[in-house]
């Protein structure tokens, strides 16, 4: 379940307006998250030491809730919280010598006396409980890079691409950011944790696939392009259930493009040329020169200058695979007519261009 929501789920009910529904969502999470519930565990000894040492007999006690209790019941009782003081202590007792330690950590939640304390110890508690190492790798114009992640999953990365990632994955998803550039995911199959991807403001969701996302910033869209498997692509908030029904979901040979204005949408696309490049095949067809040039600066980590303002509106043909920069530039020479030198700066390209 999403952080962010179980933490507003929290705040609702530290103040009180916590809906039936809610509750039952948000002791759900504390009946099955085993995380939350180690980081708890402090806190819970604390809190329960304050709240009732020395206020209930022991012999008072008709001893803890039996395992086969029927925890709905439980629930309705704990909602209520109806009944006087000497009453709930009771039954707050019997709960916390049962054996099942989620009734334990929902009996602390919802003691409304500490519950202002707890709010602010949580968020610590939790941050201790699944505190994570971050790793990131940075590739340079001319590099690419393959990263193999904790759980098995490998990151195939283009020039000029940052991504930030776990040094281990855990808790209960797989998350790591794209920051800028291009990255191509091969994931591990895991039905438990879903393997989330930040690009910007969009977030891409998979269980087991092979995609690509490209976030150059200088392209001003963001896209993922699907190759085997399914994908869940939506725009990333804070609250990533709010958006599940805005989801796209992507089939193979599928696109999803979203635009700075927030413009979200998806097209069916052979994805073979955008991908071409995890075999270090280099597409400049219906590229303009203008554009071919910066993915060749990109490619082969050299400067590019265009020496005349018509060359800018030449279309190029071809796709290259592992060749030098030098064998490029005699095949657009032999295509368009070009010249070109190489100088301190990097390339510079010059002819008569294109009407």
């Amino acid at each position: 379940m999403d952080y962010h929501h179980i933490q507003r789920l929290y705040r609702k009910l530290t103040a009180g307006t916590i809906t039936r529904k809610e509750l039952k969502t948000l002791l759900e999470h504390t009946k099955n998250n085993k995380d939350f519930r180690d980081g708890m565990q402090h806190l819970i000894e604390e809190q329960w030491e304050k709240r009732f040492a020395g206020r209930v007999d022991d012999t008072e006690v008709q001893g803890a809730l039996p395992d086969d209790a029927d925890e709905a019941a439980v629930l309705d009782i704990l909602a209520a919280a109806t009944g006087s003081e000497p009453q709930k202590d009771q039954l707050m007792q019997r709960i916390y010598r049962s054996n099942r330690v989620w009734l334990k950590v929902a009996a602390v939640l919802l003691l409304v006396t500490v519950a202002g304390a707890l709010a602010y110890q949580w968020g610590s508690a939790r941050l201790r409980a699944n505190r994570t190492t971050y790793m990131t790798k940075v590739t340079q114009a001319g590099q690419k890079s393959s990263i193999t992640l904790s759980d098995g999953s490998v990151v195939r990365l283009n020039a000029e691409t940052t991504l930030v990632f776990p040094e281990e994955f855990s808790g209960d998803t797989r998350e790591l950011t794209l920051k800028g550039g291009e990255g191509y995911f091969k994931v591990s199959p895991d039905p438990e944790r879903p393997f989330i991807v930040k690009s910007g403001n969009l977030e891409t969701m998979v269980l087991g696939t092979e995609f690509n996302i490209n976030a150059y910033k200088a392209n001003g869209k963001i896209q993922v392009a699907v190759a085997k498997g399914k994908v869940g692509v939506m725009k990333n908030v804070d609250n990533r259930t709010q958006n599940l029904e805005e989801m796209l979901v992507l089939k193979p040979n599928e696109v999803a493009t979203y635009q700075h204005n927030g413009k979200l949408s998806k097209e069916s696309t052979d994805v073979g040329a955008l991908i071409a490049w995890t075999n270090n095949v280099l597409v400049l067809d219906d590229k303009s020169f203008l554009e071919a040039t910066v993915l060749i600066e990109k490619w082969y980590g050299i400067k590019v200058k265009l020496d005349s303002e018509t060359l800018k509106n030449c279309v190029l043909v071809g796709k290259y695979q592992d060749l030098s920069l030098q064998k490029l530039l005699e095949g657009l020479e032999f295509q368009l007519g070009i010249k070109y030198d190489f100088t301190e700066e990097g390339v510079v390209i010059s002819g008569e261009g294109c009407e």
